[in-house]
């Protein structure tokens, strides 16, 4: 298993917490005080997953979108939007993990 600190884009704002990647799934936990106050959890089977890329920055404040943001595309969803360091590095595994 693999993880990643991250702030995953919840609505308006960036809830922090931690990425995973396993065998199967690509799954978001909001750190014990996110959670607290709304911070919700998110996790996708890979098989689900179309594709992962670059959100390119908005110059939201709030929402992370001062920094480009790992992409998460899951079929008929909307995107799920994480902040997380070395960008490329983290799209490079989750790709391989897909076999994409």
């Amino acid at each position: 298993m693999t993880r990643w600190l991250a702030n995953r884009t919840q609505g308006r704002r960036a809830v922090g917490g931690a990425l995973f990647l396993t065998n199967q799934r690509l799954v978001f936990r909001a750190n014990r005080l996110e959670h607290l106050i709304g911070g919700k959890a998110w996790d996708v089977n890979l098989i689900n997953v179309m594709s992962v890329g670059v959100a390119e920055k908005t110059g939201n404040l709030f929402d992370g979108g001062l920094r480009n943001r790992l992409k998460v595309q899951v079929h008929n969803d909307e995107p799920a939007l994480f902040v997380v360091n070395k960008l490329p590095e983290v799209i490079e595994t989750v790709s391989a993990r897909l076999g994409k």
